[in-house]
């Protein structure tokens, strides 16, 4: 890498120059950079993984710099300097696409002894340092003339400052033309050397102006006559979109909240001085939780985009000030791992000292009035009309491989475990696991004209257009990429099918959730803004995460989902990170507090609103054997937190159909590969029934076993959809039920159906396990 910058103005002096560069590791593996500035070596930095490191050196002679005069522009190529990054590796890759390289430069910075000459007509400098001659007399002992060159505006004003306020300003300032140049002017002043005077140098025309001057309404913020349950910060720019949000939300379906919609404007003019900063939206986001009428506020979005430049220093990006473009700050942590972070989660922290959330709270990342205006409308149309349909059983699971150390293994096994010990039976996971499509394609070459991560991302692709209530992603990832074979990222998000079958997307990896990167949106950005289709909602990360406490989180997420019923996006998101933390301890509040939810925490899911309890008669089958279910009924489930159980009640409103799957192991076979023989598996046998159900009533169900099956588990999965033309659902989309339910059994091998401990002494316990085994036409109950 290399990369050029100016320096300007570098006075030939004997004072030493210094050089710092901090870089961090992207892929983690060992590292070996050689850092050179100009073609001088600086030095050759050596570190492991993901870790940081800071290479520094000092320069004996000034002449290492080139010199880009402030008085000339633009800067010739010749004049620039360059800093050269260059990675010195002797190891041989057969596959670089498969697994790129990355490392970052995080920050560089120069110090050397600059000319006094103004830049753009303004010089910030210092009395200089002590010397041989200085040193013999107190501060304050000599006078020293000072002389700055440059300016194009001889209304030159000098001030000198304690690094944050003008404390004074200089008077004698004596303004000539330059002898050089008859179009500049140089100041020049003089004071007693006090060896630690910072001084301000700058024309008139140089001086900051004012943005715009406006009258300052009264307002009612920092009193206590509000009560809201649900609150929408918004920058003025959007807000018809946030009333739109807030009218809803106090509707019946919407939830039936007390409501307010507050500016920020309003609020930096109340408890900001009119000054914009993180500071003030926390201030009043604690006054509203603990002086507004009571029950204490629950829901807080923020509508508007971040940025870490709210300066705009970078006007391509910024051609407005952000603060008057649609941007609400955040605030940043430092963690470990990244350093500075950002974390919409310290919003919520308003009572106590601990760092769990007091409501819940998330972004609408939007940048423009048709995106604010787009999302709300997928909001509304998403709670308000949810489409029917076997979507809202229907989850996506992505999976990276294990290409880069021994604990990436935790990727696909995490999904694996989540799919088989915490999601409910009857809901389909669509599995995209890339070790698995590697084997495949690396089993079947002549079945594939493409490399597996585009085969994987074809199906991310297609899966996310066919549409699902939940997906989620496992490995590594960026911004706007999943995995290093770039299996997903932005541009894939712009070849997705329009849908209104949109799934709530958790994001167990790093980055994804950086929205306050100024330029291209980050992916959580990136789907939410999707006009139709994308996601409804995101917990992403804003940097650097790590697989176990990801893992964590994701099984207490989908315990939430489908052992207590929950389906609101804030109690998801938030909850399971409290949880976490009172569970696992504070190893992972870093993690924790950069988890961002990006969409509405008052959003409920359209996930599947009904359970179906099948109980199979024949436990365990052999081929050409006739699988049994027993008759049942459509149920309504609640969750009840005293008790921790759910509590079930028979549907007999329910009209509609059912859909049984019968899923049978399929067998392995051996392909011959690129390599050598592969073993692959062939996927299940899937056999299906379609029922009809009256008043949550539903038959027996029976299949005939087939005969091309393998050994092992297998489970039937039921789906129920009430009829829609019966119900009127078009005006009342919450009778719109969708039932999901399964049951397993196996397939040449016994079932165990129960597993009780039991103390039968000081020392001694004794389990009882019950197994069904209708293969071998016996039932039985063993003691261990």
């Amino acid at each position: 890498m290399r990369l050029a910058f100016p320096l300007y103005d570098v006075a030939k002096s004997f004072d030493p120059s210094h050089i710092s560069v901090d870089l961090q590791g992207g892929t983690p593996v060992e590292h070996k950079i050689l850092v050179a500035i100009n073609g001088v070596r600086i030095d050759v930095a050596e570190w492991n993984s993901q870790d940081s490191i800071t290479v520094e050196r000092t320069l004996r002679t000034w002449d290492t710099f080139k010199s880009a005069d402030s008085r000339r522009f633009p800067i010739a190529d010749s004049h620039l300097n360059v800093l050269s990054l260059a990675r010195v590796d002797y190891n041989y890759d057969e596959d670089t696409t498969r697994y790129p390289y990355h490392v970052y430069l995080n920050r560089f910075s120069v110090e050397y002894t600059r000319l006094f000459r103004a830049v753009a007509d303004e010089l910030w400098f210092r009395s200089p340092t002590e010397d041989n001659t200085s040193r013999t007399q107190s501060p304050g002992g000599r006078k020293l003339q000072y002389r700055i060159e440059a300016f194009r505006d001889p209304g030159v004003h000098i001030f000198e400052t304690d690094g944050t306020h003008l404390t004074a300003q200089m008077r004698g300032v004596t303004v000539e033309s330059d002898p050089a140049r008859s179009d500049l002017y140089n100041a020049l002043f003089q004071t007693l050397d006090t060896r630690s005077a910072q001084f301000i140098a700058v024309s008139g025309t140089a001086l900051k102006q004012p943005q715009r001057v406006e009258v300052v309404a009264p307002s009612d913020l920092a009193t206590a006559t509000h009560g809201v349950d649900y609150l929408v910060v918004t920058h003025p720019k959007f807000l018809s979109a946030a009333e739109r949000l807030s009218a809803w939300r106090a509707t019946s379906g919407g939830g039936g909240y007390r409501t307010k919609v507050v500016t920020t404007d309003d609020i930096y003019n109340t408890y900001g001085n009119g000054a914009v900063s993180p500071e003030a939206i926390k201030s009043f986001l604690t006054h509203a939780y603990q002086s507004w009428a009571p029950p204490a506020l629950s829901y807080v979005v923020l509508l508007g985009d971040g940025t870490f430049d709210f300066r705009g220093i970078d006007t391509e990006i910024h051609a407005e000030p952000p603060e008057l473009d649609g941007y609400i700050p955040t605030h940043y942590i430092r963690t470990d791992s990244f350093g500075r972070s950002a974390s919409d989660h310290w919003y919520a922290t308003v009572s106590g000292h601990d760092e769990f959330t007091d409501f819940y709270i998330g972004r609408l990342s939007v940048e423009t009035v048709n995106e604010a205006e787009a999302v709300v409308s997928k909001i509304l149309a998403y709670e308000q009309a949810p489409p029917n349909g076997d979507w809202r059983r229907r989850i996506i699971s992505v999976a990276d491989d294990e290409v880069s150390n021994s604990g990436d293994f935790i990727f696909k096994k995490s999904l694996d475990e989540i799919a088989k010990d915490h999601t409910r039976l009857g809901y389909e996971t669509v599995e995209i696991f890339l070790e698995d499509i590697t084997d495949e394609v690396e089993a079947k070459p002549d079945d594939f004209d493409v490399l597996p991560q585009r085969v994987a991302k074809d199906m991310i692709i297609e899966a996310l257009g066919e549409g699902a209530v939940l997906a989620q992603y496992a490995g590594h990832g960026g911004r706007v990429v999943w995995a290093h074979e770039i299996i997903f990222d932005n541009l894939s998000v712009d070849q997705v099918a329009e849908t209104d079958r949109i799934p709530f997307m958790l994001v167990l990896s790093c980055y994804n959730g950086y929205f306050d990167k100024p330029g291209e949106p980050s992916m959580a950005e990136q789907l939410l803004r999707k006009e139709r289709g994308g996601i409804i909602g995101m917990l992403s990360a804003t940097r650097l995460t790590y697989g176990s406490g990801n893992d964590a989180l994701n099984r207490i997420i989908f315990d939430m989902l489908f052992k207590r019923n929950v389906r609101q996006l804030g109690p998801l998101s938030f909850d399971s990170k409290t949880e976490l933390l009172i569970t696992e301890g504070t190893g992972q509040i870093d993690v924790m507090l950069a988890y961002t939810l990006f969409g509405d925490p008052a959003l409920q899911m359209a996930i599947a609103n009904g359970e179906i309890q099948p109980a199979i008669e024949t436990k365990t089958v052999a081929p050409g054997d006739t699988l049994r279910i027993s008759p049942g009924h459509v149920l309504d489930a609640d969750y009840d937190a005293a008790s921790q159980k759910k509590r079930f009640a028979k549907n007999t409103d329910f009209d509609g159909t059912l859909t049984v799957k019968a899923v049978f192991p399929g067998k392995t076979a051996v392909s011959q590969g690129i390599a050598g023989p592969v073993e692959y598996y062939t996927g299940d046998v899937v056999l299906t029934k379609t029922l009809s159900v009256s008043r949550g009533a539903y038959p027996a169900v029976t299949f005939t076993v087939p005969q091309n099956i393998a050994s092992g588990d297998a489970h039937v999965e039921y789906y129920a959809q009430s009829d829609a033309k019966n119900i009127g659902w078009e005006t009342d989309a919450s009778k719109n039920t969708v039932a999901v339910g399964g049951d397993g059994f196996t397939v040449n091998v016994p079932k165990i159906l129960d597993i009780r401990p039991e103390l039968v002494g000081d020392d001694k316990f004794r389990i009882s396990v019950q197994v069904s085994d209708d293969v071998a036409a016996a039932s039985n109950r063993d003691t261990l």
